[in-house]
């Protein structure tokens, strides 16, 4: 119940028409890639060290762990991930919500491009 109201109300966060959508990917457990380790799903509360950004469905995906629930070193490519596969965004619109955290990204110790929820503030 709680991915269908998030789902359904991605359109609205974002100010995107609901066409926006691919039906055919809409949230089911079953279609959750197993790369992802979306298997479990469970709602966590943030901690007091933990990141969040004023977008909610940034904070919801990393109170479920779609994204690191620290809310910090966060990899674009994943959230893309998260976006087409499991929120069921098309290819292009997803890359055009990853591509506005790419100013904040840094590097981590890695090498990997990463962000921080917290970083969306400023």
């Amino acid at each position: 119940m709680k991915a269908s109201l998030i789902i359904s109300a991605l359109p609205l966060l974002f100010g995107l028409p609901s066409s926006y959508i691919d039906e055919e990917q809409a949230w089911k457990h079953e279609m959750i890639p197993i790369e992802l380790g979306l298997n479990d799903v469970v709602w966590e509360a943030p901690s007091s060290n933990d990141a969040r950004s004023p977008c909610p469905f940034l904070n919801t995906a990393a109170n479920h762990d779609l994204i690191p629930r620290s809310g910090r070193g966060i990899d674009p490519d994943r959230l893309d991930k998260v976006l087409t596969d499991i929120v069921g965004l098309d290819q292009s619109i997803a890359k055009f919500f990853v591509k506005q955290v790419l100013p904040i990204a840094y590097l981590n110790d890695q090498g990997i491009q990463v962000f921080d929820l917290d970083s969306l503030q400023k």
